[in-house]
């Protein structure tokens, strides 16, 4: 009840700033909060679904409604962290390469090297998340940060948290898509954009849903590959 009603609530701001945008005089205020809070709040929303799921699966029912405290801000961290530094490695190291290629004397295709070596870094990028994908779970249900064991668990594993990953993202595809079909004909028929807010609430009720399949899933892999990181520590 409670997500669903913040996600109603952040549709409404989103739907009200949008609004606010076309009035003049108040429009730096609404692209700034547009920008920046409303964002913010998707994040934390769609974090506070997925941290629920885990625990539910994890820890059963009477767990999931503490969960409005350190561990989601720990999960938001950990997950933002993650994204943050695989994103600046990567843009880096391209970066890198660039400069370093004319300076050893590669001219004529150092566009087609760089391109292939930042694909390199992605590929390598996604190779340390599969491998770190077991931690965020472990920080949802409460315990502390481990990755010597995180890396450890999913070491011979790798091509199937892979393998899972990717049929999981297929499942949530399989519900996007008609969702999106059918939002779409509502948002035609009514005279709507896709940036309509008929079309955004089916969106936001649409990811509720996904995020809960989402953790769940997440919360299966993590049973059925993390054999060193539940006995670390307990829930904290």
């Amino acid at each position: 009840m409670f997500v669903t009603a913040a996600t109603m609530a952040i549709f409404l701001l989103q739907f009200v700033l949008e609004e606010l945008h076309r009035a003049p005089g108040r429009r730096s205020l609404a692209i700034l909060l547009l920008l920046i809070v409303v964002p913010l709040l998707k994040f934390w929303v769609m974090n506070l679904i997925v941290v629920q799921a885990m625990r539910f699966v994890l820890l059963g029912d009477g767990d999931t409604a503490t969960i409005i405290g350190r561990d989601l801000w720990r999960y938001c961290g950990i997950t933002l962290g993650i994204l943050l530094v695989s994103a600046t490695g990567v843009v880096a190291a391209s970066m890198i390469v660039a400069k370093l290629l004319p300076n050893i004397g590669i001219h004529a295709h150092a566009r087609a090297l760089t391109m292939t070596s930042a694909c390199a870094f992605v590929m390598l990028a996604v190779w340390l998340n599969l491998r770190l994908s077991l931690l965020p779970c472990h920080i949802a249900v409460g315990r502390p940060l481990n990755l010597p064991a995180a890396w450890r668990d999913s070491r011979h594993n790798t091509l199937r948290i892979a393998s899972f990953h990717f049929v999981l993202w297929l499942t949530l595809c399989a519900f996007a898509v008609p969702v999106a079909l059918v939002g779409g004909v509502v948002a035609i028929t009514l005279g709507e954009g896709r940036h309509g807010p008929v079309f955004g609430l089916l969106q936001m009720l649409a990811y509720g849903p996904m995020l809960v399949v989402l953790g769940a899933g997440s919360a299966w892999m993590y049973k059925r590959f993390a054999n060193t990181l539940p006995g670390v520590a307990s829930a904290a």
